[in-house]
């Protein structure tokens, strides 16, 4: 009889509110998660000791003057990750990584910040990922990707720009855009204070 083991996918802090994104798995690749929560400046050096002890980096957000770094650690070694800030939307930053071999695993913009962590395909997969950015939602865009069999990998907002990075990926997984000036969509959940009881 199969277990299903829920963990974090993401906790994130959009219009006042933190929303909470879990999945269950069958067979989950995560053996363990652990997530920094801290005021002040970005925590680059709690990053490099999580880093050290085997934990990559899944997620990171800003909200109510606090960080929250969600880490992972795979029953097998992982690739290593490169983290870089920014003041401006990191395209060159992406650009080299991408001649580099390597993949952009997450972008995000947090308190004045572009957050761009990178790192090489596990089985060495070409990287085959795609940028645009553009001042309003960019949903033709969207919709050629999809039409390419690729998925949306991450999107970003800030300084007036969004920010989307697209990748074919290894399985059949489809995808639902949703876009949405007031609450949170369905099966996801959102709180104006920092969901502790729910993360336990």
């Amino acid at each position: 009889m199969s277990h299903r083991q829920p963990r974090i996918d993401q906790l994130t802090y959009v219009n006042d509110k933190w929303v909470l994104l879990t999945e269950k798995y069958e067979s989950d690749p995560i053996a363990e998660q652990r997530l920094y929560v801290g005021p002040g400046t970005f925590p680059k050096s709690q990053i490099e000791r999580t880093w050290k002890k085997g934990f990559r980096i899944r997620h990171i957000s800003y909200g109510q003057s606090t960080w929250v770094v969600l880490f992972e650690r795979k029953h097998r070694p992982s690739p290593a990750q490169t983290l870089s800030t920014s003041n401006e939307i990191p395209t060159e930053k992406i650009q080299k990584a991408w001649d580099q071999g390597k993949r952009v695993q997450f972008l995000s913009y947090c308190c004045g910040l572009w957050i761009l962590i990178t790192e090489r395909p596990e089985g060495n997969i070409p990287v085959n990922q795609s940028l645009v950015t553009n001042t309003e939602i960019p949903k033709l865009e969207i919709e050629q990707y999809w039409n390419e069999g690729k998925r949306l990998h991450c999107v970003a907002y800030g300084q007036r720009n969004f920010v989307l990075i697209a990748e074919k990926p290894i399985d059949d997984t489809s995808q639902t855009f949703y876009a949405t000036s007031s609450v949170a969509p369905p099966g996801v959940g959102s709180n104006s204070t920092f969901p502790t009881n729910k993360i336990q």
